[in-house]
């Protein structure tokens, strides 16, 4: 129920990943972000129980007998730092398995202190940040109205300094979208602030949530160079 198998990621191998917040098939995120291939639907603010602890255990600990896998990787239906659970998960995950423990999370619940302390246990995260202007921002990510972007900016940077693990800090451009030259000049400002290992400059992959227009391969090779000669550590998906 919990367990969506092993994905095989460009960027983390063989994957397992792992639902903790959508399970139940009901998308829940705090983002309704144009990309999204869950599609549109309800707004999540709160961090809730969103699933079956022991289950989950139990699921994970046949998938562990079954298949091999690189990591685990919670991710899903949703935004996984809802479940107010997750530092409990972790713990327990690195109970059972040595692989690494990866969170996916569009960083919008960074600034709350208990999600915070939650994700420096995990031994990988990959937060999002697909833009430094609030227009852009508000326009791609379309985030709940108490969602502050000035403080998940600022939240981002204090964590990359203080956690131990890897960070692989996301974008992910859209056409018309968070991607003018004043987007671009913005978000290296703020990136030149954080402390991560790659930089993964994402585009439109599967199916978004609206109809987007799609860059093409050679658009896309000049974003990512845009930042590669701006000294980041640049990977593109």
């Amino acid at each position: 129920m919990y367990m969506l198998g092993i994905i095989n990621s460009r960027r983390l191998g063989r994957s397992l990943g792992v639902d903790i917040v959508g399970a139940d098939k009901i998308k829940r995120c705090n983002f309704s972000c144009v990309y999204c291939e869950c599609g549109s639907g309800k707004i999540f603010t709160k961090r809730g129980v969103y699933a079956d602890f022991d289950q989950v255990i139990k699921e994970l600990k046949v998938e562990k007998e079954k298949n091999q896998f690189d990591c685990i990787t919670f991710s899903g239906n949703g935004e996984p730092t809802l479940n107010s659970e997750l530092g409990k998960y972790i713990k327990e995950f690195k109970k059972i398995t040595e692989k690494p423990v990866v969170v996916i999370t569009n960083s919008a619940l960074i600034s709350n202190l208990d999600t915070y302390n939650d994700l420096l246990l995990a031994d990988i995260v990959m937060p999002s940040l697909d833009s430094a202007v609030m227009a852009s921002f508000k326009k791609v990510d379309r985030p709940h109205g108490k969602i502050k972007l000035a403080e998940i900016i600022s939240s981002l940077i204090k964590f990359s300094k203080e956690y131990q693990g890897i960070l692989y800090l996301e974008v992910l451009l859209v056409k018309g979208y968070n991607d003018t030259a004043n987007d671009l000049e913005e978000l290296t400002k703020v990136l030149k602030q954080i402390k991560f290992k790659e930089l993964h400059i994402n585009s439109l992959d599967r199916l978004p949530a609206i109809e987007l227009d799609y860059y093409t391969t050679e658009e896309k090779e000049q974003l990512i160079n845009y930042f590669k000669d701006q000294g980041f550590n640049t990977k593109g998906y």
